[in-house]
């Protein structure tokens, strides 16, 4: 309302007049059985004021109404923005957009919450209604907000709990498999055991502000159930090597047994087995003692006692097999000695040695004295490998040989003897041929000649060895006696013939 002046002096008792007046006849406004405040009084002016300046008085209500819905809302806004400020300074500006602990992040929501009530109920005081509508509608829009954002928090603490259990398991994993295999059992599972504790200890220290003790506890135990995991199968590539270190070790140990077993060992020429045995039993020593040195710090595992089985196998199987070898090398060597000796026999006893022919009884004598040798030769060169079975085989056969070279002997003797009583023999030979029926036996006929000169003082039996090695070289002689020995048995059958008719017998 504009107040217009008119110059003259009258004025100022003309305007006291006017105030007195208001004073007795104007009545105080109020709203809503209400008296209206300063604020209201003064924006309610300032409508009227330019309403009658427009000339639109009768819209003055409705323009009250409006100022104060957007009084209201503008209001509002500006308290939600506060809020969002205030949100932010934790969110943002303290946790960077990280996860936040609910309990701090609800308490600073309740916080920001009073404080932009109490921004807004200063921002529309005296304006009762407006403010109880105010205050509905800005909590409800901060806590649609607040669900959101402690919905995101939840998820944030969610993912970083998850996050931080799998950079965890994958450096527990790392530090396991940088434990260099094969490593006893007990150590491995050991620095396990604290890998375990120093992963738990570091994922308490970065989860424990976000949630509460049982979640922690949820998250401890998937971690212990991956790192055990990892455990197991590092466990098994462990056990693993354990088994290849036992493999190359018992290698090392056959090796050895091997190298002292084989060792100036002739491929030839037999150990006694006297000797094998002592070697065998070095070796055998000495292969277990490396294999145990070796694999001390693994006596304890699982599988050691059954890979030492496996190394005991082994070298009784190379026992065996050398045995075996030097059996069959002993074999040949016997054979070949053998062999070598009974050349020596043939040497000694032949006509280099025994001029034939020899006296019988000297003859007998030599021949008994050099297979005396023989088999002493044989004894005390081959008696070490009396053990093996082939010994008392080629024993037996090398004395047959023996025999047989001295019954070569003889019979070499009795030629040489029959060379000497060649013309006699023959004399009787042709009387055996021209007068053959009278004569009892061929064998009288040959003795009655020998019975003259130098047989004459020789022995019965050397002379009947001399005609029956004469007989047995003549083929004549030899178809004669059959015909002879034809017709002799005819006789003697046909009268066991007639003792059987008679039933004599």
């Amino acid at each position: 309302m504009k107040f217009a002046d008119n110059g003259n002096g009258g004025h100022r008792s003309h305007q006291s007049e006017l105030i007195k007046k208001l004073k007795k006849q104007i009545v105080p406004k109020e709203k809503n059985n209400k008296p209206i405040s300063g604020v209201e009084l003064a924006a309610l002016l300032e409508i009227l004021v330019n309403a009658a300046n427009d000339g639109s008085l009768a819209d003055v209500p409705n323009r009250w109404d409006a100022f104060v819905i957007r009084l209201q809302q503008t209001a509002i806004e500006d308290c939600l923005k506060f809020y969002e400020a205030d949100m932010s300074v934790l969110i943002v500006d303290e946790y960077d957009n990280s996860a936040i602990n609910l309990n701090r992040f609800d308490e600073w929501h309740n916080q920001s919450l009073l404080r932009s009530v109490e921004l807004l109920t200063q921002l529309l005081h005296g304006l009762d209604e407006t403010l109880t509508k105010g205050l509905h509608e800005l909590e409800h829009k901060i806590n649609v907000q607040f669900d959101r954002n402690r919905d995101i928090n939840e998820k944030k603490i969610k993912l970083k709990c998850s996050q931080t259990l799998h950079e965890l398991e994958i450096k527990s994993e790392q530090s396991i498999r940088a434990i260099a295999l094969p490593i006893h059992t007990t150590e491995l599972l050991g620095r396990a055991k604290e890998v375990l504790k120093s992963m738990k200890t570091e994922y308490i220290n970065q989860i424990s502000d976000l949630v509460d003790k049982p979640t922690i506890d949820q998250y401890l135990d998937s971690l212990s159930k991956a790192i055990k995991n990892q455990v197991s199968s590092v466990q098994l590539e462990n056990n693993n090597a354990i088994e290849a270190y036992f493999d190359h070790r018992i290698q090392e140990s056959v090796e050895k047994f091997q190298s002292v077993t084989i060792s100036n060992y002739s491929r030839t020429k037999p150990r006694k087995p006297s000797l094998l045995k002592r070697i065998l039993e070095e070796g055998n020593i000495q292969a277990l003692d490396l294999f145990n040195n070796n694999c001390n710090k693994y006596t304890t595992e699982s599988s050691y006692e059954s890979k030492l089985a496996v190394l005991k196998v082994k070298l009784n199987e190379q026992i065996i097999e050398l045995e075996k070898q030097n059996e069959k090398t002993a074999e040949t060597y016997t054979q070949s000695e053998s062999n070598r000796l009974l050349d020596e026999f043939k040497t000694r006893t032949g006509a280099s040695f025994i001029p034939m022919p020899s006296n019988t009884t000297e003859l007998e004598s030599r021949l008994k004295l050099e297979f005396s040798k023989s088999i002493r030769d044989y004894s005390d060169l081959l008696s070490d490998f009396k053990v093996y079975q082939s010994y008392e085989q080629l024993f037996q056969t090398f004395k047959q040989y023996i025999e047989e070279v001295c019954e070569q002997r003889r019979a070499e003797n009795v030629k040489a003897f029959t060379r000497e009583v060649e013309i006699p023999l023959r004399t009787s030979k042709k009387i055996i041929i021209l007068s053959h029926d009278r004569y009892s036996t061929i064998h009288s006929v040959c003795l009655l000649h020998l019975d003259e000169g130098k047989p004459k003082y020789w022995s019965m039996k050397l002379k009947s060895e001399i005609i029956d090695q004469f007989i047995t070289d003549d083929q004549q002689l030899l178809k004669l006696i059959d015909s002879k020995g034809g017709l002799w048995s005819a006789v003697v059958g046909f009268f066991q013939w007639v003792l059987w008719l008679l039933n004599i017998g």
